[in-house]
């Protein structure tokens, strides 16, 4: 009797680990909610992070004035709720605020070295409302039609604060262009409505130079 019901236990614990492997998706990460979306590979919307989708070629060049302020208190464009992990999403750029360079004043207060290979800067306005500028690994950039302006930003990232794991702190004004982009909702600063940032970061005129 003993041997059977063994036996019995050994057959529920294969049942119970090929359950687990049929969904190949952890029982806890499921539980969080974490799970790409089906057909979803490395990080989310990451061609569009990077410069390389489809529609990258539609982004104007020109960089247009607006201010930390007002990035981070405008609303989500129609039909958009910020779900980004929404597989509508991945590969395409959202509403005009994402097909644009933007140029805005702000203070740069630190820089990190983040474990997807972007510079994650924290910027700020005078009223002390915050959003990042993201500057990808130009290995991650190749095809895209700003590939060397992101290299070109990169490096001088790379040169003016060795950037590592640990968010360095900065200080300093400076005037920056990059290209509009909706990212995790409330996960960039203060005040943080849609997630409004700029990412690719592409260029960065410091006001005090050192």
């Amino acid at each position: 009797m003993r041997n059977i019901r063994l036996w019995l236990c050994a057959l529920a614990a294969l049942a119970l680990v090929g359950c687990g492997q049929s969904t190949g998706v952890p029982a806890s990460t499921a539980a969080a909610g974490n799970h790409k979306p089906a057909g979803q590979d490395g990080p989310l919307r990451a061609d569009v992070k990077h410069g390389t989708d489809a529609g990258a070629g539609q982004i104007d060049m020109a960089p247009h004035d607006t201010t930390i302020d007002a990035m981070v208190s405008q609303g989500w464009p129609d039909g958009v709720k910020g779900n980004m992990s929404d597989p509508k999403f991945q590969h395409e750029r959202i509403g005009q605020f994402e097909k644009t360079v933007w140029k805005v004043d702000a203070t740069v207060k630190s820089i990190q070295l983040r474990k997807d290979g972007d510079y994650y800067l924290v910027v700020e306005s005078p009223t002390g409302k915050q959003t990042v500028v993201e500057v990808p690994d130009p290995k991650n950039c190749v095809g895209s039609p700003m590939h060397d302006q992101i290299k070109a930003t990169r490096d001088e990232l790379e040169q003016k604060f060795h950037p590592n794991g640990t968010p360095k702190g900065v200080g300093q004004d400076a005037t920056i262009q990059g290209v509009g982009f909706y990212g995790a909702r409330g996960s960039a600063g203060k005040g943080q409505a849609t997630g409004a940032r700029l990412m690719p970061g592409l260029h960065f005129d410091w006001k005090h130079k050192s």
